[in-house]
């Protein structure tokens, strides 16, 4: 541990990293707290220490300013991830094995779910379509060249894990859907 925060009113935040305050905003290595004016006391025993004015926002006491706080959030989101994983089936990533898209989203769009296009550079790819892809992340802007779905912007769709090129997302006035590749892709 490096340090307790105390202060004016003797509220205590135990710190696990360093620090950067010294009557000036508080700030750690990787949480923003709300500027809170401290005064800085050197501890032997305890390192730095410094702390809350009376009035200091709540949630910045028990947000912990400390990483085991965002570390017990984030279990938590893997806790609930897993979870939603045991309980439906979902199309993986074919690189790494994230979980992509629901088998439940699965969508016809022009009436069929699986299309093969081939984009300017001659590559032909077969995608199949889903009303969502949550384990994907967005790359690049969109736009509408060249695009496979009349009226639909597209943007290239890569695995939220990996980073693996596994698609595109298409978005038009009347609704967006993800195209994966399904070579790409494993199926549930």
């Amino acid at each position: 541990m490096i340090g307790a925060l105390v202060g004016r009113d003797r509220h205590v935040v135990r710190l696990d990293k360093p620090i950067v305050a010294l009557d000036t905003p508080v700030i750690t290595l990787d949480t923003l707290v709300e500027p809170v004016y401290a005064d800085v006391v050197r501890s032997a025993a305890a390192g730095p220490t410094i702390a809350f004015p009376p009035g200091a926002p709540n949630e910045a006491r028990r947000a912990g300013m400390g990483k085991d706080s965002e570390l017990e959030r984030q279990k938590q989101r893997e806790s609930e991830r897993a979870a939603r994983d045991r309980t439906e089936k979902w199309v993986r990533c074919g690189a790494c094995g994230h979980a992509l898209a629901p088998d439940t989203a699965r969508l016809e769009v022009d009436g069929r779910h699986v299309h093969t296009f081939v984009n300017p550079q001659g590559i032909e790819y077969t995608i199949g379509c889903w009303r969502e892809a949550p384990g994907c992340r967005g790359l690049g802007e969109e736009s509408t060249f060249w695009s496979w779905f009349p009226g639909f912007a597209w943007r290239i769709a890569l695995c939220a894990r990996c980073s693996e090129h596994v698609g595109w997302s298409f978005r038009a006035d009347g609704g967006a859907f993800a195209g994966l590749i399904v070579d790409r892709v494993r199926a549930p």
